[in-house]
């Protein structure tokens, strides 16, 4: 899921990367088929084929009406895929133009993914600035800290909902903002 022309990378654009490496695919945010783990892996025969015995050791496989709606949503590609990536910059956009005009100044539209990754200012935490943000506003965010310490000063928003929405939490969010800032 990418935006604005961007293509995002291949691990095998690396030099010599084909003789070590594994990439890995799913159909989660593209076709919005998130919670299905329906992917693939690609890449040295002989390391993908090692892949596949194990895996073949740990269970029996994706439910086949899953595998059904994985080849139907690839075989739509053409079809589905513009409109879905449509929607979701718009939602993007509406996301960083309401973080940065209530607060979030130094928010940066991703070039890919479902998610807005929005900075702190610094001497608000993360997860403080989400249970604030959760208990008094209602609104759910991920703080960043929650996937690690580099995560720390950022918190993040899915594109899972419309933008009025998005713009409402973003309005939400700037006036949990403003009470820590003028606290710290």
């Amino acid at each position: 899921m990418t935006f604005d022309g961007y293509v995002a990378p291949s691990i095998f654009d690396v030099p010599g990367a084909r003789d070590v490496a594994i990439e890995f695919h799913s159909l989660s945010k593209t076709y919005n088929m998130t919670g299905w783990r329906c992917g693939w892996a690609c890449g040295n025969a002989q390391l993908v084929g090692a892949l596949a015995k194990t895996k073949s050791f740990l269970d029996t496989g994706q439910f086949m009406a899953v595998q059904a709606a994985g080849i139907a949503a690839l075989e739509a590609h053409a079809a589905w895929v513009p409109g879905n990536l449509a929607i979701f910059r718009e939602r993007r956009d509406a996301a960083v133009d309401a973080f940065r005009a209530n607060g979030f100044a130094g928010t940066v539209a991703p070039k890919a993914s479902m998610y807005l990754w929005v900075p702190l200012p610094a001497g608000v935490p993360s997860l403080a600035f989400h249970e604030r943000l959760m208990e008094e506003e209602g609104v759910i965010v991920l703080a960043g800290s929650s996937l690690g310490a580099g995560g720390e000063g950022f918190f993040r928003v899915s594109f899972i909902t419309s933008p009025e929405r998005i713009r409402e939490a973003a309005a939400r969010a700037g006036r949990v903002l403003q009470q820590m800032a003028a606290r710290a």
